[in-house]
């Protein structure tokens, strides 16, 4: 079965092709990389301080997690995003030898992408694995009904300036097939990486954490994110101090999917609480099964 009505309906873009050089690499100076934010401004209309202490107990300062074992991600990918109030960091994940799929709020401003693959330690260009891609604004397609207020429809594409070697540290993630289109994961096990921010003082990791989380029930996330939440997100726990926060955004979350025996990416981070990574408020996530026909008619990506 295809979508709901209540899924987007997708509107075939063609990419632009990049004519000429891609935007030349440029030194980074990672002191003045700041974490994209994962928040809509509108979510203060919604939320108090009296609503998160009322509805979900504080955690601890522990945002991002576990330190990941170098490169056992091998589909995220970082974007550090040039625009024109500077430079900020984002996650994404590799979806084929040419695309990545990432957050719509992380590029649609973009001026243009240092694309970072088979990273663990960003800062570390000689990193055995990693590789980097500068891409220009015109290999970004960003959803045609992208809502910036409410965070609605919040995915974008980027394609790569060339085609991808894969190898033991750059790995695409599977996609959910059609007949996932319905299936709400609730109560599975869900991990999220990302290198955002890990501390109330911190900026973005410079090194890959992850957490793994319970998929919850929607209507439970939508109490928490009242007139924000839509059909096509996914939310995750925000209990026993697990978290994503801003510099996550657009990466992965994934579950193992018994059927096929192999993990697939069910959403990309979107949002938290206005109110603070700390507060146990559930990660929410743009829903990947929502824009399969998006995802297909776009890229070169095969959906079963």
């Amino acid at each position: 079965m295809r979508f709901t009505t209540l899924v987007c309906i997708s509107i075939a873009v063609a990419f632009i092709e990049t004519r000429g050089k891609e935007t030349e690499e440029s030194p980074i100076d990672w002191d003045q990389v700041e974490p994209m934010l994962q928040f809509p401004e509108s979510l203060d209309d919604y939320l108090s301080d009296d609503d998160a202490s009322d509805r979900v107990p504080a955690t601890k300062r522990i945002y991002g997690g576990k330190v990941a074992e170098p490169h056992s991600f091998p589909y995220q990918v970082g974007l550090l995003i040039r625009t024109s109030h500077g430079e900020h960091w984002c996650g994404g994940a590799l979806i084929s030898d040419r695309f990545i799929v990432t957050a719509a709020h992380c590029v649609d401003r973009s001026l243009n992408i240092l694309i970072f693959l088979g990273a663990h330690e960003i800062r570390n260009s000689k990193e055995p694995g990693q590789k980097r891609y500068p891409v220009s604004r015109r290999n970004v397609l960003v959803h045609p009904n992208w809502v910036p207020r409410l965070l609605k429809n919040d995915i974008a594409l980027v394609r790569l300036p060339k085609v991808i070697t894969f190898n033991d540290k750059i790995q695409p993630i599977n996609l959910p097939s059609y007949s996932d289109t319905l299936e709400n994961f609730e109560g599975r096990k869900a991990v999220a990486s990302g290198w955002g921010k890990f501390s109330r003082d911190s900026k973005i990791s410079f090194v890959l954490r992850y957490f793994r989380a319970p998929v919850i029930n929607l209507k439970f996330c939508r109490k928490m994110y009242p007139k924000i939440l839509q059909p096509t997100n996914i939310c995750v726990s925000g209990a026993y101090d697990r978290s994503t926060c801003s510099g996550d955004s657009g990466g992965p979350l994934i579950v193992w999917d018994y059927f096929s025996d192999t993990q697939i990416l069910v959403g990309i981070t979107s949002f938290g609480s206005i109110l603070g990574c700390d507060k146990g408020f559930p990660s929410v996530f743009t829903r990947i099964s929502s824009y399969l026909d998006w995802i297909s008619d776009n890229t070169n990506v095969f959906i079963e």
